[in-house]
């Protein structure tokens, strides 16, 4: 529904890193799960929103991508079923879920629902991704891994001049085409 405030007290991470360097853009981000999805939040600092001025290259301007590998295999170096990256650009704002805009590689197997609504300070992103669906199946149980990753696009004129990326092992944005750079997503039963 994008109200942030059901995730207080879940953890984040906030890219880029504010502590190195004082960022104009940032975004922070964490997950969580039940028994039927994986759920992830965007909270996107940015005080000029830079969307729909590129086509379907939404990569080129504001917006945030999810990479999931549910694939069993975190060495993979292409795309297979089970792998799939999520882009969400803020063009969504108002948006319903018919009128939804998603783009990434394999974003259509995913069966990613997500609400984008505008923020004081630029714009929050909410997402529902099934466990289960045709081509993975992922367990929601203690000490389950899968392959994650998270990047921020952000472009303060017209074209991307902000490239976050949380996964170290992605030291040259090539997440959308290699998998094995992706970071891993542990799954931890609270209590």
């Amino acid at each position: 529904d994008g109200d942030l405030s059901d995730w207080a007290g879940v953890p984040t991470v906030t890219i880029p890193d504010t502590s190195v360097v004082a960022w104009d853009t940032t975004m922070t981000f964490a997950a969580a799960a039940d028994d039927t999805n994986l759920y992830l939040m965007a909270d996107v600092l940015d005080d000029t929103i830079i969307t729909g001025q590129h086509d379907i290259n939404y990569w080129n301007e504001d917006s945030v991508e999810f990479y999931i590998n549910a694939a069993g295999d975190l060495e993979l170096s292409s795309y297979v079923n089970g792998v799939a990256q999520i882009t969400i650009p803020p063009i969504n704002i108002g948006k319903t879920a018919e009128e939804f805009i998603f783009s990434g590689e394999q974003v259509e197997t995913s069966g990613a629902q997500a609400i984008v609504v505008e923020t004081e300070g630029g714009y929050a992103v909410e997402i529902a991704v099934p466990l289960r669906n045709e081509v993975w199946d992922i367990a929601p149980t203690h000490g389950n891994v899968i392959g994650f990753q998270a990047h921020l696009n952000g472009a303060s004129e017209a074209d991307r001049n902000l490239k976050a990326i949380w996964s170290a092992a992605d030291m040259g944005d090539n997440s959308y085409q290699n998998p094995s750079v992706f970071g891993q997503l542990i799954f931890y039963e609270i209590g």
